[in-house]
């Protein structure tokens, strides 16, 4: 009943209202519905950390459809799991840590501004979703983006560059094998040998 209350004084515009908030694996969730919670920050200390696709307060299940903005942001993460329940990473969620890789789960379906910002070790991306996310420009901002290889499923390629997915160090489909450039001359004048 209180949601409501705020609502009809004129309580509007916010991005989520959270009727409650509960902690399970030190990630806080807030209840933004009857079914779904959104991840409101990350009390722990571990490096690596996995999100669930469901989160259970001990008397309903919720499940996990977005992140909040900042829930993530300065953790020291090195690596996080972002589960295929999740359609929406907000502001910062993952910025200023060390992450290495970032698998994005085919139900993303937008990534918001400086979301792994400040990620300066980040060189492998991986996006499942045939339809690109909605990216904003600097969700990967001074996360040293052209030096990020991107991985996109097969045959999507163009479609991703089209849609904002550009200025990465590569961008290939899932059925191209990483192979390791190297850089050499195109002529050799003279040899020593060894």
């Amino acid at each position: 009943g209180k949601k409501q209350e705020y609502l009809d004084n004129g309580w509007h515009g916010f991005r989520s209202i959270s009727n409650e908030i509960f902690t399970v694996d030190n990630i806080k969730y807030g209840i933004t519905s009857r079914t779904e919670v959104m991840v409101v920050d990350y009390i722990g200390t571990a490096a690596a950390v996995t999100i669930p696709e469901t989160a259970d307060n001990g008397q309903f299940p919720y499940t996990v459809p977005a992140i909040k903005e900042s829930a993530f942001q300065n953790k020291g993460l090195a690596n996080v799991d972002i589960p295929n329940s999740v359609t929406s990473i907000g502001e910062e969620a993952f910025s200023d840590n060390k992450l290495t890789e970032v698998i994005i789960s085919s139900s993303v379906e937008r990534i918001d501004s400086h979301a792994f910002y400040n990620n300066p070790d980040l060189a492998l991306g991986t996006v499942e979703a045939n339809d690109p996310p909605v990216l904003d420009p600097t969700a990967f901002a001074n996360a040293n983006r052209h030096q990020i290889d991107l991985v996109v499923p097969t045959g999507r390629m163009q479609v991703y560059e089209e849609n904002g997915w550009g200025g990465f160090k590569s961008t290939l489909d899932g059925s191209a094998p990483f192979q390791s450039i190297i850089d050499a001359p195109q002529n050799i004048d003279h040899l020593n040998p060894f």
